[in-house]
This record gives structure tokens, C-alpha cells and sequence, in this order.
């Protein structure tokens, strides 16, 4: 949440924020950046190896560690063209999709959109 609370400051206000369940390799998440860029977008997946699939996902990951496999798992941005002042505005997490929404709902934290393709399209 860090990503996007650093977002927001950005921004100067709330910028409405879209889920992307079970986003595999990203390339969902990517597309809802790319067609919502006044909105923040967070892809989570359980898969490490999925998400490494993503160069920037793995390059971010690792630190520049060449065994991607072994990264611990943490918020990556995607990419920093993804919309939204030219700030990044999407970012993919690896982690629990239900452990996640239960995280944010305890947080306080409500989405305005929530994707779930499975399987992807």
C-alpha cells in the first residue's frame, strides 16, 4: 500500500484504486493501467513464478540478484509509464488474494473496481 499511498501524495488527492486478482503474469493488470489512467491499479498473484515473468517485476524483486526464483516476495512496480502523471501507477504484489482483500477491508480501504480473469483471457 506504500506504492500507492506515495501515489496519491503525488497526485495531491485519493486516487480511486482497482484490484487485479490472481493477475498471473501482469499483463492485466498492465491493459486496466493503460485504459484507467486516472486510477491506481494493484495486480496480486500468489505465483512468484508467474509474476517473474514480468522483467520489471523480476529485475525489482531481486535487486539485481541473478536467482529471480528465490526473491522474497514484496510489492514491484511494473512500470512507470503505466499512467498517472507519469508516476507509477501500477504495481503487482505476490501474495494471498484472500489474505490481501482481508487486509484491506481491515485497513479501511475500499476499491473501486475488482478484476479477477481466471483463467486469464
Amino acid at each position: 500500500m506504500a506504492a500507492y499511498e506515495a501515489h496519491c501524495a503525488r497526485e495531491g488527492r485519493r486516487v480511486p484504486l482497482l484490484l487485479d486478482s490472481c493477475c498471473g503474469t501482469g499483463r492485466s493488470t498492465q491493459n486496466i493501467a493503460a485504459a484507467h489512467p486516472e486510477h491506481f491499479v494493484i495486480g496480486v498473484d500468489k505465483s512468484l513464478s508467474r509474476l517473474n515473468r514480468t522483467s520489471s517485476f523480476r529485475a525489482s524483486a531481486t535487486n539485481g540478484n541473478a536467482d529471480a526464483e528465490n526473491a522474497p516476495p514484496a510489492p514491484n512496480t511494473i512500470s512507470s509509464s503505466l499512467g498517472g502523471s507519469g508516476a507509477e501507477a501500477a504495481v503487482l504484489v505476490c501474495g494471498n488474494c484472500v489474505d490481501f482483500w482481508r487486509l484491506l477491508w481491515e485497513s479501511g480501504v475500499r476499491i473501486e473496481r475488482h478484476t479477477l480473469y481466471y483463467p486469464n483471457p
